[in-house]
């Protein structure tokens, strides 16, 4: 059997009736050039139909490669949100790094190898990396590497960081909000901003199968996008992790995106 070096990191994948995706997620982890140590999966309560094809799906994998990579199914009884199924699948694992892949992404197969090797040369603490919307209508492709050290008022107007494109270090690693359901991410990655060196690498190293704006599950509501977004600004806030100029400007930038969501989608 042919073994492949493995890199100190731990894959974290929240699982909610995603049967449909999860295969193909769970390919692009073990194409990997650099493969994890170990792949968590958080079940968050799915239907019993979809938490039996996951288990299905698990086992189908090839037995050679998965002795390779430990998968860790964790399941609960109660549906809490992704924050919630990430932090418990945090909790768990036991690689110096994270990496965050949701059940209907996936990675191209040089993306730990690029991202870690990167972090692990220059000393940063998070490292996120370009993202395509719908791998229908663009495929990942090879390019130059290149990226750029993130500020933190670069989130004043967007989040710069894609879930499924962030590798963290785990030490320091300040878990997720479980109060919040939406924007919970672009809360988490601000939180963690000061615990060290933050970048963006350009290449595209992931993708999903939906476009953001107006898309099924969690993002297709609009209304309840912004709204979650302004509280999670008002968080950020009162816990003085933003300061009053950011706050201001943040919310400002968010009022004239918001009806610009609401247009682009009637189009």
């Amino acid at each position: 059997m042919f073994i492949r070096n493995k890199s100190s990191v731990s894959v974290i994948i929240p699982f909610y009736n995603a049967a449909s995706s999860i295969s193909a997620a769970l390919t692009s982890v073990f194409a990997q050039t650099l493969l994890p140590i170990e792949i968590v999966i958080v079940d968050d309560c799915s239907c019993e139909h979809e938490s039996v094809l996951l288990k299905d799906i698990m086992d189908s994998f090839n037995v050679d490669i998965s002795n390779q990579v430990k998968i860790k199914l964790i399941t609960l009884n109660e549906n809490n949100g992704a924050s919630y199924a990430r932090n418990i699948a945090i909790k768990q694992a036991r690689a110096n790094y994270l990496a965050f892949l949701d059940a209907d992404d996936v990675w191209a197969k040089n993306k730990i190898e690029l991202q870690y090797n990167f972090m692990e040369s220059n000393g940063y603490f998070m490292v996120g990396h370009g993202y395509i919307f719908d791998l229908k209508k663009e495929k990942i492709v090879d390019e130059p590497f290149s990226y750029s050290k993130v500020n933190k008022y670069q989130f004043i107007y967007t989040n710069p960081f894609f879930t499924p494109t962030v590798m963290v270090r785990r030490e320091c690693f300040k878990l997720f909000d479980e109060s919040f359901r939406r924007v919970d991410d672009y809360k988490c990655w601000l939180e963690n901003f000061d615990s060290g060196n933050i970048a963006i690498i350009h290449n595209k190293l992931a993708g999903g199968f939906k476009h953001p704006i107006g898309a099924g599950g969690l993002t297709g509501s609009l209304t309840k996008m912004h709204s979650a977004y302004m509280n999670v600004l008002k968080s950020l806030y009162e816990e003085q992790v933003i300061s009053t100029p950011f706050y201001c400007l943040a919310k400002l930038v968010e009022f004239l995106k918001y009806p610009l969501r609401i247009i682009r989608t009637k189009i």
